[in-house]
């Protein structure tokens, strides 16, 4: 990658250290982004760049979303209180310009949604699934064809973004800690049990299942 990018807690923030710091890695030269936490009441708790290296986006534990365009160092922030009642994860939708975020229903704080903010055409989609868990983990395939979703029930979902429908469901023993798409073939998905500490592959495409490692792990990966 190009860049490099930390954010910063609430706390730290309040002393007049920007809520983000992006550092070009060829030359060392530091970008602030946010210069204080009026829009991240909690600081913020996930930075990712966008696939293109364009854009980052930044999030804390409320509704409040900061993306900067790297090119001209503009950013934006956006408040998605009506869309989503406080951000749990959020990831780039593939090479897109679209965040998928996962977290509460804002007016059914007993469900949680996705939605899905299209940076370029500034609109941003709620999918509802009546959901009574929260979400921990939210990631996406590299082509943009699934957003997957585990869960505290102990469940990792995968959503066919065309058809918004609920393609695979895998149900653990225990919480799914970490998982990732295989970045050369969407159809994957690696991740590792929370009690197990052991790693499994599933297949979205024929919903089959197979454990990969019973070695302790801490991370999943392709």
């Amino acid at each position: 990658g190009r860049y490099a990018a930390v954010g910063l807690d609430a706390d730290i923030a309040a002393h007049g250290i920007p809520v983000i710091q992006i550092i070009e890695i060829a030359t060392g030269k530091t970008i602030t982004v946010a210069n204080n936490s009026s829009d991240f009441h909690y600081g913020v708790d996930r930075i990712r760049f966008s696939a293109d290296d364009r854009y980052l986006f930044g999030f804390g534990f409320d509704s409040s979303l900061l993306v900067m365009d790297i090119h001209s160092q503009k950013s934006r922030s956006y408040n998605l209180s009506q869309y989503i009642g406080g951000i749990d994860s959020a990831a780039w939708l593939g090479g897109t310009h679209k965040i998928a975020l996962a977290g509460k229903d804002p007016d059914n704080d007993e469900e949680f949604r996705i939605a899905v903010l299209d940076i370029d055409n500034k609109t941003c989609d709620p999918y509802n699934f009546n959901h009574k868990t929260s979400i921990n983990q939210l990631e996406c395939s590299n082509d943009g064809k699934y957003i997957a979703f585990s869960t505290i029930d102990k469940l990792l979902c995968v959503l066919d973004v065309k058809s918004i429908r609920i393609v695979t469901r895998l149900k653990g023993e225990s919480n799914i800690e970490n998982f990732c798409f295989n970045p050369a073939n969407s159809n994957e998905i690696a991740g590792n049990f929370a009690s197990e500490n052991c790693l499994f592959r599933l297949y979205i495409d024929n919903r089959k299942f197979e454990m990969i490692s019973e070695k302790h792990s801490r991370h999943s990966g392709f």
